[in-house]
This record gives structure tokens, C-alpha cells and sequence, in this order.
């Protein structure tokens, strides 16, 4: 909406306010990033972390993981915990989409067993 309202304003004529907008504009960007880009190094790390859970809990023959295992997992830090959150979320989501595919019905309700069950542990929000 802000570069919208920059174009306008440039357009009709408010060379102000027009850059005060796009300013505006390009803050709001480099806030963003600050956000955005240490939670982006954090999901590789994550779906490492997830790929091991999982991989325990098949090792062991269990579809319940215990709740201090998921803690763990999911890291110690606020950025750690939202990228293994958004992680889980986005497998289960992944495997939400397969339920319709007969030739992996079965694996897929396997799998969301298995990532509830590991995101259900998790504290609210994803984080500590």
C-alpha cells in the first residue's frame, strides 16, 4: 500500500510526500529483513532437527514422542523454536495434501500421526 500511495503522490504532482512514502516504504523492508533473515537460516537447521526426531521415534517403534525429546528439538532459541514450529507445520500440511492419493493414503496418515504427536508437544506458539 505504501508504494502504491508514493506512485500516486509522485504522480500527482507531491514530490514530498511522495518520498516520504516511499521511505516509509523501504523502513518497513528493512525491518522485515531483520526478521526474515536469521529465522531463514534457522529452517534448514530445523528440518535437520525434525529428520532426527522422526527418525528416533521410527527407530524406537513409537508414534509418541516424549514431550522434553520435542522441547529439545525444537532449540533453545526464539528464532530456533518459530523455524521448527513452521517446520512441523508445513510437513503436516505436506502430508495433509497427499490423504486424497490412494497410493499413499496410509503412509501419509502415518506421518501426520507422527508430526502432530511431535507438534503437540511443542509449547503454544512454538516457542518457550
Amino acid at each position: 500500500k505504501l508504494t502504491a500511495q508514493a506512485l500516486a503522490a509522485k504522480n500527482l504532482g507531491d514530490a514530498a510526500a511522495g518520498a516520504e512514502r516511499s521511505a516509509l516504504c523501504d523502513a518497513a523492508v528493512r525491518a522485515g529483513l531483520r526478521f526474515d533473515a536469521p529465522l531463514f537460516r534457522e529452517v534448514g537447521p530445523a528440518e535437520q532437527r525434525l529428520g532426527q526426531l522422526l527418525g528416533s521415534m521410527q527407530q524406537a517403534g513409537v508414534a509418541e514422542v516424549e514431550g522434553g525429546a520435542a522441547v529439545q528439538a525444537a532449540g533453545g532459541a526464539p528464532q530456533q523454536q518459530l523455524a521448527f514450529w513452521l517446520v512441523t507445520s508445513a510437513a503436516i500440511a505436506a502430508w495433509e495434501s497427499k490423504l486424497d492419493l490412494p497410493s499413499v493414503a496410509d503412509l501419509a496418515r502415518q506421518k501426520l500421526r507422527e508430526l502432530c504427536a511431535v507438534r503437540e508437544r511443542l509449547p503454544e506458539g512454538g516457542g518457550g
